[in-house]
């Protein structure tokens, strides 16, 4: 009987160790929502909250967020690709331009964090280029599947 038992939990850790990372990441497959906060910038009115989706599948990930002005007017979507390792591990860049004609707003974000069966939590920068100067702000991302 112990013998049984001691081959079945081989067998098992066997079937575990060449499922490989991948397999272990399709746990965190879906869509994640939750909010990003990102501190106040010297030509904004205050500290930004917005919501935020995620979409992992397998070991990578695609988000997607809205971009407003100091008037809370909507000028265009942030759109980022990333990796999920099978310890849920993750981490998101991207680029942003505004689609105004004229404007002289351009920012890199980058996020980093960890995933949990039902949460994650990233922090990260975003990095402003205004009319050549540069300022950057830290952000928190909270997520729920």
């Amino acid at each position: 009987m112990a013998r049984k038992l001691f081959l079945m939990i081989g067998i098992a850790a066997v079937a575990l160790a060449f499922s490989g990372p991948s397999a272990i990441a399709q746990s965190f497959n879906g869509t994640w929502r939750g909010q990003i906060n990102c501190g106040k910038l010297s030509f904004a009115s205050g500290p930004r909250r917005f919501p935020m989706i995620v979409r992992v599948s397998a070991n990578s990930a695609t988000y997607s967020r809205q971009v407003r002005d100091r008037a809370r007017k909507l000028v265009g979507t942030e759109e980022g690709t990333g990796a999920v390792d099978g310890n849920g591990a993750i981490e998101l860049t991207a680029k942003w331009i505004s689609a105004r004609a004229n404007s002289r707003f351009t920012y890199t974000a980058s996020y980093r964090g960890s995933m949990h069966p039902g949460t994650a939590n990233l922090q990260g920068t975003q990095v402003w280029m205004r009319g050549g100067q540069t300022e950057s702000r830290g952000c928190s991302i909270s997520l729920s599947r």
